[in-house]
């Protein structure tokens, strides 16, 4: 896919959600663990506190590890040991959400606007060290009310899917190369063979601008 056709001209707050999820940098998956926090969140609060947002955050990032143990690119992490611990019962829920507020947002909170050596509008302001948490942008709380709330779920998790798959085989993420099979309606990645990816479907949603994947073609 070539990223100019992605471009917006007139971009929205939900163009540049999306361009942070399916775009920006990633040499873990606590980029998408936060996004998904974020939507998930149950306060209307605009400040949310480290300690309340590490339990949620953990937990998200321990779910994918019990499916793709791989979810950095580098060989070892202290925080994501606890996550795997967790998963294990080696620790319980209050060790690892003060693991996680330790360990955790070390370096996704500051790198979360970054898109192509430049920052998009900001959907939240880092008071950590005044307030030790962030505080939720107007951008983030009119992106709650979009008609395409739901579908950003979706393609937060799906678009997580996807890259771990990419991480899995040792292949960079932006390299991936779709395929769709019309008589079976499923979406799969070529390496040496097919590896079904139709569950991750949704992620491919804002590369395609709602469009429906499988009657669009491929997509590199």
């Amino acid at each position: 896919m070539e990223t100019e056709n992605f471009i917006d001209r007139n971009p929205s707050l939900e163009t540049y959600w999306r361009s942070i999820i399916l775009l920006g940098r990633n040499v873990a998956s606590y980029k998408f663990a936060l996004a998904k926090s974020l939507l998930e969140l149950p306060t209307q609060n605009t400040l949310v506190k480290i300690e309340d947002l590490a339990l949620p955050f953990a937990k998200n990032i321990s779910e994918h590890l019990l499916l793709n143990d791989k979810q950095a690119t580098s060989p070892s992490s202290t925080f994501l040991d606890h996550c795997r611990k967790f998963n294990n019962q080696g620790i319980g829920e209050n060790e690892l959400k003060e693991q996680t507020t330790k360990f955790g947002f070390t370096n996704v909170i500051d790198a979360f606007h970054n898109v192509a050596h430049s920052e998009v509008p900001r959907f939240f302001e880092d008071v950590r060290q005044t307030e030790k948490g962030i505080i939720l942008s107007d951008n983030f709380f009119e992106l709650l009310q979009s008609n395409q709330r739901e579908n950003l779920k979706l393609e937060v998790n799906s678009r997580w899917k996807l890259w771990e798959t990419a991480l899995s085989m040792k292949i960079s993420p932006h390299l991936i190369e779709i395929n769709s099979d019309f008589d079976t309606k499923t979406i799969f990645v070529h390496k040496s063979q097919r590896i079904d990816v139709t569950s991750a479907k949704d992620g491919l949603n804002g590369y395609q601008k709602g469009k429906c994947f499988l009657l669009s073609g491929n997509i590199d």
